[in-house]
């Protein structure tokens, strides 16, 4: 029973120190192809908005006005138009015209599992647990082994002592 919760305390051990860095390595990749793929998708809607825009913009009127304006200085000369007098404020990138509501992105990776791997991260305390590990696997050896596994599989005949028979020293 001892060795059995030694050996298997110690294998545990080992199996967190080994394991649990790659495990967070693989879910933060994860995690940053998701985010990735949702920015792709967010640049895709905006590339096809932009290009039915650009296509509509030879039979809409309105919309061309509204883009010659955020554009450049142009007024119509029979309109009124208040005009900051900050530039910045009134020229826009095309993106600021037409607006993309992004994709979701997705849940940063969290977790217990994660919160460990971060603290294996250190390697004095990696080091110190596989050497936990070590000392209970042979503790777990020592102590509490089956005695007979330890014997030599052909025992030597025990050696005798010469021996002086009593009639022959009388």
């Amino acid at each position: 029973m001892g060795f059995t919760v030694l050996g298997s305390l110690s294998l545990a051990i080992l199996a967190g120190v080994v394991l649990l860095p790659p495990y967070a390595r693989l879910t933060e990749a994860r995690y940053q192809r998701d985010c990735l793929q949702a920015r792709l998708a967010d640049q895709q809607t905006l590339i096809a908005v932009n290009d039915r825009l650009i296509r509509a913009l030879p039979q809409d009127d309105v919309m061309t006005r509204r883009l010659a304006r955020s554009q450049s200085e142009w007024i119509p000369a029979d309109e009124a138009v208040a005009i900051d007098l900050d530039p910045a404020r009134r020229r826009f990138a095309p993106s600021q015209i037409v607006t993309v509501t992004p994709h979701p992105r997705p849940a940063e990776p969290d977790g217990w599992v994660v919160q460990m791997a971060a603290k294996l991260q250190v390697p004095a305390r990696r080091a110190a647990l596989l050497l936990l590990a070590g000392v209970y696997m042979l503790v777990a050896l020592f102590l509490y082994a089956p005695r007979e596994k330890h014997r030599r599989a052909h025992p030597e005949p025990a050696r005798r002592s010469p021996t002086v028979s009593r009639t022959a020293a009388s």
